[in-house]
């Protein structure tokens, strides 16, 4: 004759097994990892390659809205400002071109506005001057007095670059004419340019594997 607490002992024993049973073993679980590390391995070129896009991106837009400001300043404040960039490097600064800020600020009526920047770690400036035999050249570079860089917060910093030569934006709305790059780590490339006339600032498309200059 079966006892209550026989059957009690053996529905308990029933559960206990379907509770095994419902667990993963080890071979599953290596099975469901391998495929996850091959699925990561086929799709983390694709967005690698789309986030590294993005920073490009980022870049681009930020630097076309800091230069572009510089053309505002020198029509709203009737001083010409100029714009230089590091090559193979990544400041960039946007001050007057005819005194230093500190000296300009004791002239004017209001504060005289700079503007410093930097790319992203994984993105640098580069010349596009192509000579007539197809290499790049590399830009003139100059350094900067203490004096010019003394009202930026990062004066120190900025006093160790090479700089490019000035392109300027007159009050009249012209400009320097020049054309120059943002490279990536992945020889992506978007240009910047200005135009002499009329001071505009314009950037290009993202072009993929066109090559670094003087690579």
């Amino acid at each position: 004759m079966v006892t209550a607490q026989q059957r009690l002992n053996s529905r308990w024993r029933c559960v206990g097994s379907a509770r095994r049973n419902d667990g993963f073993t080890l071979l599953e679980i290596l099975v469901v990892l391998s495929l996850l590390a091959v699925l990561i391995g086929i799709t983390w070129p694709t967005l690698r390659g789309f986030i590294a896009e993005q920073e490009i991106e980022r870049n681009r837009l930020q630097v076309w809205e800091d230069i572009s400001r510089a053309r505002i300043w020198a029509i709203d404040s009737g001083q010409a400002y100029q714009v230089r960039y590091e090559p193979y490097g990544r400041n960039y600064i946007v001050l007057p071109y005819d005194q230093p800020p500190a000296a300009a600020s004791e002239t004017a009526t209001q504060q005289t506005l700079i503007l410093s920047g930097e790319l992203s770690e994984y993105c640098t400036f580069a010349s596009s001057n192509v000579s007539p035999s197809g290499l790049s050249e590399d830009p003139p570079t100059s350094r900067i007095s203490d004096e010019w860089l003394a009202s930026f917060p990062n004066s120190s910093q900025l006093a160790e670059a090479a700089w490019s030569s000035p392109i300027v934006f007159y009050p009249d709305g012209s400009a320097t004419e020049m054309q120059w790059l943002i490279i990536d780590e992945d020889d992506r490339s978007t240009s910047i340019s200005v135009r002499a006339l009329t001071g505009v600032v314009t950037t290009g498309r993202i072009d993929r594997g066109t090559g670094r200059p003087g690579s």
